[in-house]
């Protein structure tokens, strides 16, 4: 069960391979023809060209911070490592980076990485309040990447704000 949502670092891998694979079978159809030398010196040229835009692009996107994801998920986690909740249990949807930093027990909330998650999900639904449910049945202390709370079901003991973002204390 994964949450359909857009991830846009990845498609930087996805244009180099996309790019070596088109180069690959270009290759294959100017060798069949005859002006062979020709077509191979313009072919490497064109892929020298491709190649150099696209490091070029690669390393814009990178210097320009274009993953605000990554970004903010990396703060979020050296903020928590600063505070008292890195012997706490964190769930989150989306953890991966904030768990690297935070170095905090975390629960994968969202059942990509968690098989347990999947089978509570397949029986009771997948919705906030589900998760939440399954959260507290995981002895989760904290909350962090579900979108705000709007139920008294939720039972948020209190907010904690860091500049990078919100951590829900839960019972």
């Amino acid at each position: 069960m994964i949450l359909l949502h857009q991830q846009h670092w990845y498609f930087n891998a996805l244009v180099l391979i996309f790019t070596l694979i088109g180069a690959s079978i270009g290759a294959e159809e100017m060798l069949r023809s005859e002006e062979v030398y020709l077509q191979q010196k313009y072919q490497r040229l064109a892929i020298s060209i491709i190649f150099v835009i696209f490091i070029i692009v690669i390393m814009l996107i990178w210097q320009r911070g274009l993953y605000p994801n990554q970004n903010g998920a990396s703060m979020l986690g050296r903020q928590i490592a600063g505070a008292d909740l890195r012997y706490e249990r964190l769930g989150a949807t989306d953890n991966g980076i904030v768990g690297f930093f935070c170095r905090c027990i975390m629960v994968n909330l969202d059942g990509v990485m968690n098989n347990a998650a999947v089978a509570y999900y397949r029986v009771h639904g997948y919705d906030k309040e589900s998760i939440l449910r399954f959260a507290r049945a995981q002895h989760v202390a904290y909350v962090w990447g579900i979108a705000p709370f709007d139920s008294d079901e939720a039972r948020i003991v209190r907010r904690i704000r860091f500049p990078a973002g919100i951590v829900y204390q839960i019972r």
